[in-house]
C-alpha cells in the first residue's frame, strides 16, 4: 500500500567520525521500551559485532488467538518481505559461478512470451532497471493477494502488465524482478526455491529458522503481522506466499538475517568478485542489494514490507557490523528504529523519542478541517476530523489519522511527517508547515 509521503533518504546525516563501536544497551533499551509502551512496533532485534552478538531484544508478541497470547522472543520468526531479495541475489550469483547463468542472459531464453523478454538481461532484473510494471502496484493487486496463484496464473498477469520503459534505461523498483529470477533459478537448477534456499545459503551460513513461508502457524513460532487501530493490535491480513516467491517469501529471524549478512561479507556465500558485482550500485541500487549511508559510515542491505510486517537487514563492512531487525506489528518509521540502534551501537548522539500525545475536543479538530495546497507539490491535502482524530489524506491516496502532539501540532510517526501551525488556539487554521526528513513546505487553506 502506497503513502503520498515518501523518505527523503535513508539515515541521512551529518558527516562525524566515531570509534570502533562500544554497545550503548540501555539507550537501545530506552528506544525499545518506548516503542513497546506506546504500541508503536512490535517484534526482534538483533546486533552482531564482528561475528559476536552483542544485543538482543524482542517486544510484543506473535500470536493473540482466542485469548492465548504468545510473546515475541529471539526464536520468532517472521516474514521478511523484500529482503528475501537478497537471498535470490545471491542465489543467482551462486549459479553464475557454477556457470549456469551470466549477468548477460536474456530473459527470452525462459520466458520469450513477456514484455520486451528479449531486451531484458538477468542484470536488468536485478538491478530493477528492466522496465517492467510490478503488480504489487496495480489496484486490483489487493483482491487476489491472499488466494494461492500458480506459476502460469502468476505468468499471465505479469504478460498483460504494460512496460514502465526501455530495458537499461533508467531504475524502477517492481516485484516481478525477483519473482521472475525465482522462477529462473528453479528452471536452471531443477529444484524448488525452497530447496535452493537451504542449500545454498541457509545450510552454508548456519542458518536455523531460514526457509520459504507458507500458511503462518504459531506453534511452529510463526509471527502474525498486526496494526495498532487505536486501541488494541488487529491482525493483519496475510498473502499467499505462492505469490512472492522470490521477491519476497522468506521467513527469517532477526538473528539469521544478521548471521546472513555476516556469512555474505565474509565471503563464505560468494567470492569477492561476485560480492563486488552484487554491490556494485547503478541507478541508486545494487544487484538485489542497496547502499545506505549513516553518518559517515556506509552499510549494505535491504528493507522489507509485507502485510503487517517490516524487516531490515543490514551489514558494515569497515566496522563488521550486522543488524537484523523484523517486526510483526508496525506504527513507527523503520529509519527511525534503526538510526537508534546504530547509534547505540557506534555511540554517537541520539534522543529517544517522546511518544506521547494530547487529545484534543471536537471543536478544535475542526478548526483543521479543509483543503490545502502548496505551490510546486502536485497533490492537495485534505484534513478532516473522524472519530475523535484528524486524518489527512493527499489527493487520490488512502486517508491516514495524525497524532496529536498539541492543539497546533500533529505527527504520522511512520513516516517521520509534523504538521504544525502558526494559528491563535480557537482560529481557524489559514495554513500550515509540513516537515518530513528535515525538509519544510508551507501549505495554504483552499477551502
Amino acid at each position: 500500500m502506497k503513502l503520498f509521503f515518501t523518505g527523503l533518504g535513508l539515515w541521512a546525516g551529518m558527516v562525524w567520525g566515531f570509534a570502533q563501536p562500544v554497545f550503548n544497551r540501555a539507550k537501545a533499551d530506552s528506544l525499545f521500551d518506548g516503542l513497546d509502551r506506546h504500541h508503536k512496533a512490535m517484534g526482534s532485534v538483533t546486533v552482531r559485532e564482528n561475528g559476536v552478538v552483542v544485543y538482543d531484544r524482542s517486544i510484543g508478541f506473535r500470536s493473540a488467538e482466542n485469548g492465548d497470547t504468545l510473546p515475541n522472543d529471539a526464536q520468532t520468526r517472521f516474514r521478511v518481505g523484500s529482503v528475501s531479495k537478497m537471498f535470490t541475489s545471491v542465489m543467482v550469483f551462486r549459479q553464475i559461478e557454477a556457470g549456469k547463468l551470466t549477468l548477460e542472459t536474456k530473459l527470452s531464453e525462459f520466458y520469450p512470451e513477456l514484455p520486451q523478454a528479449a531486451d531484458i538481461e538477468i542484470s536488468n532484473l536485478l538491478t530493477h532497471s528492466s522496465g517492467l510494471h510490478s503488480f504489487t502496484d496495480e489496484k486490483s493487486y489487493g483482491k487476489w493477494a491472499t488466494a494461492p496463484q500458480t506459476r502460469e496464473q502468476m505468468l499471465k498477469r505479469i504478460k498483460k502488465l504494460k512496460p514502465d520503459f526501455k530495458p537499461g534505461s533508467r531504475y524502477a523498483y517492481s516485484n516481478v524482478n525477483f519473482v521472475l529470477l525465482g522462477y529462473i533459478l528453479e528452471k536452471v537448477t531443477g529444484q524448488p526455491y525452497a530447496e535452493l534456499l537451504r542449500t545454498e545459503i541457509a545450510e552454508p551460513a548456519g542458518l536455523k529458522n531460514t526457509y520459504y513461508g507458507g500458511k503462518i502457524n504459531p506453534a511452529a513460532h510463526e509471527a502474525f503481522s498486526y496494526s495498532f487501530d487505536g486501541t488494541r493490535w488487529v491482525k493483519s491480513t496475510e498473502t499467499d506466499m505462492s505469490i512472492p516467491h522470490g521477491a519476497g517469501a522468506v521467513v527469517s529471524t532477526p538473528e539469521d538475517l544478521a548471521l546472513f549478512m555476516t556469512a555474505l561479507f565474509s565471503e563464505r556465500l560468494l567470492s569477492k568478485t561476485s560480492l563486488d558485482q552484487m554491490t556494485k550500485i547503478t541507478l541508486n541500487y545494487g544487484h538485489g542489494i542497496f547502499k545506505m549511508p549513516f553518518h559517515a559510515k556506509t552499510a549494505y542491505g535491504h528493507t522489507g514490507a509485507i502485510d503487517g510486517f517490516r524487516a531490515q537487514a543490514v551489514y558494515f563492512p569497515d566496522e563488521k557490523v550486522a543488524v537484523g531487525f523484523c517486526a510483526d506489528g508496525f506504527g513507527y518509521s523503520i529509519n527511525e528504529i534503526m538510526t537508534g540502534v546504530l547509534s547505540s551501537c557506534f555511540d554517537m548522539p541520539y534522543t529517544c523519542p517522546d511518544f506521547r500525545v494530547v487529545t484534543l475536543t471536537d471543536a478544535q479538530l475542526v478548526l483543521w478541517e479543509g483543503v490545502f495546497s502548496s505551490p510546486g507539490f502536485p497533490l492537495k491535502i485534505t484534513l478532516k476530523k473522524q472519530d475523535g482524530k484528524l486524518t489527512a489524506q493527499a489527493t487520490g491516496q488512502r486517508a491516514f489519522a495524525l497524532e496529536t502532539v498539541g492543539e497546533k501540532e500533529f505527527r504520522f510517526i511512520e513516516a517521520g511527517i509534523k504538521i504544525k501551525s502558526a494559528s491563535a488556539p480557537g482560529e481557524k487554521v489559514k495554513e500550515f508547515e509540513f516537515t518530513q526528513g528535515g525538509q519544510k513546505r508551507m501549505f495554504t487553506r483552499e477551502k
